[in-house]
């Protein structure tokens, strides 16, 4: 009975044991099934807030970044501007109203905006227009029409505002390309500070969107350009739509400083989607650049975790469920077995306890070894939690420092013990950790390592009372806004520093003058570069500035800066300059180098350079006077001779206004009308007659008198002014030859400078229709040099010439290394022999042998031979016996104004026995 009573109570209790059991089972799964869904869900959270302060970071510093960028484009558009308007100035334009529209709409100062325009290619049209809309300049075309734009934007706030100075208009489209543009626009003053006009600049978008092309934004990422009153300048991508509309709920950049940004999640107005946005303000410009991505691809990665836990979570709680239920239903049937029976069983369900604990910590060991990031999560007792493999394989951690429960101090003596970490680097990290546990607050640094990577740490305390640090490999990234601020100061073909930072590189070193440390600048020009660009091509030009670059960077020391300024212009900053001996070392290495030859795609060219040397005083150098003063030096060096260097002299200065005085009284003698013509004759040899003349221009100067084209011809063509001074020596010689007998023929000089302009053929035939001459009576002459521009462009527009039946003579035959080979691929009229040939004749055979040949030559082409620079009836005598036909020189007569040709040519006829009747 006592057995069967203890059997009893033995199974009662079993049985409530077993009842107590099964009522507590299934909430025990459900309250783990819950938990496991809490943890996860935890960890999303956390990977969600991570992916969203990671690309917050990226875009804020990119958009810091992108701002400074953005602010040196706007600062070379202003000293663009007010460099032109420093020159308006220093050429009296900005004087007075009266006077202003007629200076400014001169062909000078077309130029200076069309050559200024030149040097930035992100600038489409440079214009000036009066307060009232008049377009008064252009830098695209010269001269204007005289439009009218009122309603300008620009002009309307400067009348409102007097004390704005500078202006940017919303985007546009060009008339003239249909390309967006947005306008820079000036004030101008005059000395009296009355408002004078605008200096417009057209800036073109594309300009911005090449740059915003070479940086990887990410899927779904772009930058906008926006006004501060909301107007949207420009974006990348584009949407065409939204250019210069108002962008609606645009924050206000507010009182952010330079260097600053605001980040924060919106709806884009422009494509709808939601947006992570970064926004700065340009420093000292009115602009805010955004930078953005949407943030379904910031947090893409964050799904694609967010699905394989969901798939996870579908998994594992029907398994628990399943397994409660089950075992649930085993409890009730097995309620009445024997103790040992329900203890094994209560094993057996322990077991499986622990193997679905152990496959939860597996699948998480496995969802964070699949991070790409490192990761290290530490307890509140500062043991270690879990590490990943990404962060053993970042800092090449030994396994025995990633066990689980080691603490945080040991596991950095471990790695200091084998090598890993010095224990140096081990104390600061720990000092650094633990300062930031202690103040619980979320942190991010990067630390540069020994090997060049870049590593972004993040610490974030836990709820636990632990931490939780992520570890990104950021050195690409980091090399990448490296390079973009490498870009905006380097030039991107030579790699050379560009003007901007050689501003500040000179900055730099007139500072270390002032404490004693010398340096000399150094101007450089290549000679012949033009040459090689305008025969070879443009990319075998490239490849000459690279080479060139090297054997400057040879020459120089590491001290010394190197600088490209544009174009085949250099500077160098030789540093540590004690007298004007140590400059004049490096500049003869430099001249030496640069003449050695060059092998250009099989091709060998020689060029040299130019030098003008500046040498800094200990006693306040000024940048603007050390670089005026090197170009002085340059300029001198260049009209010495080319291939050498100078020394600035202060004389130079005194040279170069001089110079200046003589340029501008050439500008004006052409409107005042101070050039005449000269006539010098042509005979024909048998009957010692006139065929024609040849107009040579004199310039009577009001205070230096009668000047000869030497003094003052090679000034118009580097000026540019002999393009109009040419139209007018067409027009007076074509007038006055319709004064002489018809059998008079009238010779011009044509130079390089006219034939490089597009309008050349329309300027000859109005000359002819104007004066009514035959085209047959007007002779143009030109020399090789003009055949060395362009030769097909060339040929193309003397066979024009030749079409409308003008007479072309080559002048200066035989001074050129290649005047056969133009003679024989252009059939002209008529061979000027060089007077160099002509002063020698009856002294050299070889002159005399020459001479003939030249005749003889040009008799078996049917072309006629004129001799230049008969003085001598000896030299007459010589010309007439190998044939010569046509002779012109001093021997007969010298140039003669307009008005004495008539006596001239009755002079000339009573000499060869003729009459008036004659």
């Amino acid at each position: 009975m006592h057995r069967l009573r203890a059997f009893c109570g033995a199974r009662w209790k079993l049985r409530r044991r077993g009842y107590l059991g099964q009522r507590l089972l299934l909430p025990a799964a459900l309250l783990l099934a819950l938990g496991a869904a809490l943890i996860m869900f935890l960890w999303l959270a956390h990977q969600r807030e991570r992916a969203v302060v990671e690309a917050t970071r990226e875009l804020r510093n990119l958009s810091v970044v992108l701002a400074s960028h953005t602010a040196n484009s706007f600062s070379n558009h202003t000293i663009l501007q007010e460099g032109i308007i420093k020159w308006l100035a220093s050429e009296g334009i900005l004087t007075s109203p009266a006077s202003f529209a007629e200076r400014v709409s001169g062909y000078d100062v077309h130029r200076e905006l069309r050559a200024r325009v030149a040097a930035m290619p992100q600038i489409n049209v440079l214009s000036v227009l009066d307060p009232e809309g008049l377009l008064l300049m252009r830098s695209a075309a010269w001269p204007v029409q005289g439009a009218r734009f009122p309603e300008a934007v620009a002009l309307k706030v400067m009348r409102a505002d007097p004390a704005l100075q500078t202006f940017i208009s919303g985007p546009s489209k060009s008339p003239a390309t249909g390309e967006w543009i947005f306008y820079i626009s000036t004030r101008l003053r005059a000395a009296d500070g009355t408002f004078l006009g605008i200096l417009s600049a057209s800036v073109k978008h594309r300009a911005f969107e090449a740059f915003y092309e070479n940086i990887e934004l990410g899927d779904g990422g772009a930058v906008a350009l926006l006004k501060d009153d909301g107007i949207l300048i420009l974006r990348h991508p584009r949407i065409e739509s939204a250019i210069g509309k108002v962008v609606p709920n645009v924050l206000p950049v507010g009182g952010l400083r330079a260097g600053d940004s605001e980040v924060f999640i919106d709806q884009s107005p422009l494509d709808q989607q939601m947006r992570l946005i970064a926004r700065s303000p340009v420093p000292n410009v009115p602009i805010s650049i955004s930078v953005s991505r949407r943030t379904d691809a910031v947090l893409a990665e964050w799904r694609a975790q967010r699905r394989t836990a969901l798939v996870v979570l579908a998994v594992l709680e029907p398994v628990l469920l399943g397994a409660a239920f089950l075992a649930r239903r085993q409890l009730r049937q097995r309620s009445l077995i024997a103790a040992a029976v329900a203890a094994r069983k209560a094993a057996e369900a322990e077991a499986a306890l622990a193997e679905e604990r152990r496959q939860k910590q597996a699948q998480f060991a496995a969802a964070v070894g699949s991070m790409t990031q490192g990761l290290c999560m530490f307890a509140a007792d500062r043991r270690l939690v879990v590490a990943n493999r990404s962060f053993a394989g970042m800092f090449d951690v030994p396994p025995d420092c990633l066990v689980p429960g080691i603490a945080f101090e040991a596991m950095l003596d471990r790695q200091a013990e084998a090598g890993r970490l010095s224990h140096a680097e081990a104390e600061a990290i720990k000092a650094r950790t633990l300062a930031l546990h202690g103040a619980g607050e979320v942190s991010s640094v990067i630390r540069e390592l020994p090997d060049g990577r870049s590593i972004s740490e993040c610490f974030t305390p836990t709820a636990d009372g632990g931490w939780l640090v992520t570890f990104e490999d950021v050195t690409e990234r980091r090399a990448a806004e490296a390079k973009i601020i490498h870009l905006a100061h380097h030039d991107a073909l030579t790699n050379l520093p560009n003007r901007a930072l050689f501003r500040i590189k000179l900055d730099e070193a007139i500072a270390r003058a002032r404490r004693g440390h010398g340096f000399a600048l150094l101007y450089l020009d290549l000679d012949r570069f033009k040459e090689v660009n305008d025969t070879l091509g443009h990319p075998a030009g490239d490849l000459l500035l690279r080479q060139v670059t090297e054997r400057l960077q040879a020459a120089v020391r590491d001290t010394d800066t190197i600088a490209r300024l544009g174009g085949d212009e250099f500077a160098i900053i030789e540093d540590q300059v004690r007298a004007p001996q140590d400059a004049t070392a490096l500049a003869q290495r430099l001249v030496e180098s640069v003449a050695a030859p060059y092998e250009l795609e099989g091709h060998h060219v020689v060029i040299g350079t130019s030098i003008g040397i500046a040498i800094a005083s200990p006693d306040g150098a000024v940048a603007e006077q050390l670089m005026k003063s090197a170009d002085m030096a340059l300029y001198r060096a260049k009209g010495d001779g080319r291939n050498c260097f100078r020394f600035f002299e202060p004389e130079m200065d005194a040279r170069m206004q001089l110079r200046r005085g003589l340029e501008s009284d050439l500008r004006r003698a052409l409107a005042v009308g101070e050039f005449e013509l000269f006539y010098q004759p042509i005979l024909d040899v048998g009957s010692r007659s006139v065929t024609s003349f040849e107009a040579l221009l004199r310039w009577r100067h009001p205070e230096r008198g009668l000047m000869p084209p030497d003094r003052f011809i090679p000034l118009a063509e580097e000026t540019g002014l002999i393009v109009p001074i040419g139209e007018w020596v067409l027009r007076a010689a074509c007038a006055e030859a319709m004064r002489w007998p018809e059998r008079l023929h009238v010779a011009v000089n044509l130079s390089p400078a006219q034939f490089a302009r597009s309008g050349l053929l329309e300027a000859i035939t109005g000359a002819l229709a104007a004066s009514g001459l035959a085209p047959h009576r007007l002779e143009l002459e030109i020399t090789e040099r003009v055949m060395l521009k362009d030769s097909e462009a060339t040929l193309a527009m003397l066979h024009r010439l030749k079409a409308i039946g003008v007479r072309l003579a080559m002048d200066d035959f035989g001074t050129g290394y290649s005047s056969l080979s133009y003679l024989q691929r252009f059939p002209f009229d008529k061979v000027k022999i060089d007077r160099s040939f002509i002063r020698n004749l009856g002294q050299t055979r070889a002159s005399g042998a020459i001479v003939g040949a030249v005749v003889d030559l040009c008799a078996g082409l049917e072309m006629g031979a004129t001799a230049e620079g008969v003085e001598t009836e000896e030299q007459l005598e010589e010309l007439t016996a190998r044939g010569c036909r046509e002779v012109q020189g001093f021997l007969f007569s010298r140039p003669c104004p307009a008005s004495g040709i008539p006596a001239l040519l009755h002079r000339l006829r009573v000499g060869a026995g003729q009459t008036d009747a004659d």
